[in-house]
């Protein structure tokens, strides 16, 4: 768990340590983390590949390219604690940055649908930020996921408004 937060507080914004990084092999434990019951181990894993790929379209593609996305939508979705889920959204965020091959994946991989539910359900200020981003980054340049966003959203929203709506 210190290991990936290291990593994730030595390669935010510097691309350079997310580069030497991508050379060291440290990917696929952060991956192996995902799988940890640990939601602590979880979280970190999820923000160390968060900051390994922000705005660094290698790593994006070399993370991808280990199935990391599959765990990180699982995660979003059944996650113990909302710190695994909003490091997790982050994860989606950084990996979909003007990255269409990226945007399909996390789509076809069923990673939409947990990120709308985070969104509406957010529980903290940081999730609703996470989610904004990462759907924003999904559906930007990408219109097959922007309809599905926008129906997820308007019926997750309508179905909101009816139970609020609902005396009792």
């Amino acid at each position: 768990s210190l290991a990936a937060n290291a990593i994730s507080q030595l390669t935010e914004g510097n691309k350079e340590n997310q580069n030497a990084f991508a050379e060291t092999g440290a990917v696929q434990p952060l991956v192996a983390m995902l799988a940890s019951s640990s939601p602590e181990l979880q979280a970190n894993a999820a923000g160390a590949l968060s900051h390994r790929c922000h705005n660094n379209t290698e790593n994006q593609a070399a993370v991808a390219r280990t199935g990391a996305i599959a765990p990180l939508c699982a995660l979003v979705r059944e996650g113990l604690d909302i710190d695994v889920k909003e490091q997790s959204a982050a994860a989606l965020w950084s990996l979909s940055h003007e990255n269409n091959p990226n945007k399909a994946t996390v789509a076809k991989l069923g990673g939409i649908e947990p990120l709308v539910t985070l969104l509406v359900t957010g529980e903290t200020e940081n999730s609703l930020d996470q989610t904004v981003g990462a759907l924003g980054s999904l559906c930007s340049k990408h219109v097959d996921n922007r309809e599905v966003i926008a129906k997820l959203m308007v019926a997750r929203l309508g179905s909101r408004i009816a139970m609020v709506q609902t005396p009792g």
